[in-house]
């Protein structure tokens, strides 16, 4: 299950559907919108792989071009900030696809920059997160279903870990409870 929250976002905010990023990625949709950015949905059009992309844009500090994909700073003020976010945000999911393979993370392809930002592409995932599995079931976790996450996210953080890398942000939106059973540790 896809939650779209486009409804929430400024139209100029987002990349429109059909724009191709890293002449190879598509974009179908928008997922939804963080503190840091937007992550679209869409599909490699080498191969038609189904995919999930992040694109680093912390609203506070960026705003996109008009009639264009780029982004650039606010201010100057905004300016250094902005760019070293880019730059972490890019090490970190590049950091991440030598994690492919690992159950319990979201699997990262690659991270790249471009129009004036970075971009990872990962594997789209079917669930929900854990935020939206509790208000749909209305009810706290079985003790063995807590357990099983929290195991799953040990493991995850072990992985995390080993590549000198860390989550700044463990919360019930960053845990993916997929249609397979797998928990995945998300959003970078």
């Amino acid at each position: 299950m896809i939650q779209l929250m486009s409804e929430e976002l400024e139209p100029g905010e987002l990349l429109p559907v059909g724009t191709l990023i890293h002449r190879r990625y598509c974009i179908d949709g928008v997922l939804g919108r963080g503190t840091y950015g937007i992550t679209y949905f869409g599909h490699d059009d080498k191969t038609g792989t189904p995919i999930a992309l992040k694109e680093y844009f912390p609203y506070a500090l960026a705003v996109r071009a008009e009639q264009g994909l780029a982004l650039h700073p606010k201010n100057k003020a905004c300016g250094a900030l902005f760019f070293l976010g880019s730059e972490m945000f890019y090490r970190q999911h590049l950091a991440l696809t030598d994690a492919k393979g690992s159950d319990n993370l979201v699997t990262v392809y690659t991270a790249f920059f471009e129009n004036g930002t970075s971009y990872a592409v990962m594997e789209r995932l079917a669930g929900v997160t854990l935020e939206r599995f509790l208000q749909l079931r209305r009810r706290r976790l079985y003790p063995e279903e807590a357990m099983y996450i929290a195991a799953s996210l040990a493991d995850a953080l072990l992985v995390v870990h080993s590549l000198n890398s860390l989550h700044y942000d463990i919360n019930a939106r960053s845990i993916f409870l997929c249609t397979d059973g797998k928990v995945k540790l998300i959003d970078f």
